[in-house]
């Protein structure tokens, strides 16, 4: 074995053994909301799209679960290829991708945490990041940012961030409502295509405005 690890057989073969796996995590984090999961979590998620994909094939396709190949040290590299080609490679990578995004999908939309509470299996809900609730639940309507000083910001929200990163948002045709000494209500339109915040530690409040 260590002969084989030092000819690089082994890891080859284990590469491509779990790029079907590998494959659907990343495509699972691409389109999974919140925030960003440990590594642990992105192995274990690999180890079992890998298996979850080859168990189907195998029953569907009739391609063997294991490539059928011995390891040795001198096992070419071209002859492990061909073994995983013939265990259909590419169609177990795509199927692992797929499966990994109707998850991903179905996740976002809490429904695997709402099935496991009808059939009272647990009552756990989503961790939904409230920037997802707030702007991409929300899309297509004029938002009004608040401010500690008094301040109302309007606008359009044309470009906002993913969830999980920091808190970023552009607002086109913005206006800014402030109050003079009087009491009045002064309105200033931003001159240009919109205004950029990433600093939220003066925001008290954020408002759809339907």
């Amino acid at each position: 074995m260590d002969s084989a690890l030092s000819g690089g057989s082994v890891a080859l073969y284990l590469f491509f053994l779990l790029l079907p796996g590998l494959l659907g995590s990343f495509i699972y984090d691409y389109f999974l909301e919140g925030e960003p999961r440990e590594n642990s979590d992105k192995i274990t998620t690999a180890l079992i799209l890998t298996l979850l994909s080859s168990i189907i094939m195998h029953y569907a396709a009739h391609t063997p679960i294991l490539p059928n190949i011995v390891i040795t040290t001198g096992t070419r590299v071209d002859s492990i290829i061909n073994a995983f080609l013939a265990k259909n490679l590419l169609y177990t990578s795509a199927l692992s991708s797929m499966i990994a995004f109707v998850f991903a999908i179905i996740n976002n939309h809490g429904l695997i945490y709402s099935l496991m509470r009808r059939l009272g299996l647990s009552m756990k809900a989503p961790a939904n990041d409230v920037w997802q609730k707030m702007l991409y639940a929300n899309q297509g309507f004029w938002i009004a940012i608040s401010f500690r000083d008094g301040r109302r910001l309007t606008g359009w929200p044309e470009m906002f961030s993913s969830m999980g990163r920091p808190r970023e948002i552009f607002l086109a045709e913005a206006t800014w409502y402030d109050l003079n000494e009087a009491g009045e209500v002064i309105t200033s339109d931003i001159e240009g295509p919109g205004v950029y915040l990433s600093n939220f530690d003066d925001v008290v409040a954020i408002e759809i405005l339907r």
